[in-house]
């Protein structure tokens, strides 16, 4: 009897295995990897997010792009410009052997919440590789529409935004700084609201042939 046990276990444990081998092979197969930053910080140090042969390298302290409390007022792009709590900085690298096309997405906590301050009154500016970009609005901004998951997220950066559709080359690196602020033209709805998002990259490895 005991033997009949310990055979039921081991071709249980045998299923197992199968069933993850093939999920590896799927995830694999699909060639997409996800990585968010979502993670405890420490003090300074820098730290990495790995997502496939993508890593996503963030040297702030909070985790969470965060506009709440004090700094829940309307700003004009000077004074915004001029703070120095306003801005979070990032590198997106490719530590694989082909080159990867990839998405950074400014994914918004409770988005649809009544205590969230809305798009319309959310400003902001990326600078990629030292090139700032115009500031904008987050309801101005270009959305996710083809992938499902990420569908209506907001794209901050994409290798198809680049005018050749570059991708992210082998040990290439693009280092980013983002600064989001509450707009001028802001009404007193946002009063006691709050803006809380994350940073998300998809990255796709390009076919070798």
């Amino acid at each position: 009897m005991n033997e009949i046990k310990e055979n039921d276990k081991n071709t249980k444990g045998n299923k197992r295995k199968i069933i993850i081998v093939i999920l590896l092979f799927i995830a694999l197969a699909i060639g997409t990897t996800y990585a968010w930053l979502t993670l405890r910080i420490e003090g300074n140090k820098t730290n990495t997010i790995v997502a496939g042969t993508l890593s996503l390298v963030i040297e702030n302290e909070d985790e969470f792009i965060n506009i709440s409390g004090a700094e829940a007022i309307p700003l004009t792009k000077e004074t915004a410009l001029a703070k120095e709590n306003n801005i979070y900085t990032f590198e997106l690298t490719n530590n694989g052997n082909i080159g990867s096309e990839y998405k950074i997405y400014l994914d918004i906590e409770d988005e649809n919440e009544e205590e969230t301050i809305p798009n319309n009154m959310i400003r902001y500016i990326l600078t990629k590789n030292n090139h700032s970009r115009e500031d904008i609005l987050l309801s101005e901004s270009k959305k996710e529409t083809e992938d499902e998951r990420n569908n209506g997220k907001i794209i901050l950066d994409s290798s198809s935004f680049d005018s050749d559709a570059r991708v992210l080359q082998p040990d290439e690196t693009n280092t980013y700084s983002l600064r989001v602020w509450i707009d001028e033209e802001a009404t007193s709805e946002i009063a006691k609201h709050t803006f809380i998002a994350k940073i998300k990259v998809v990255g796709t490895q390009t076919d070798t042939d």
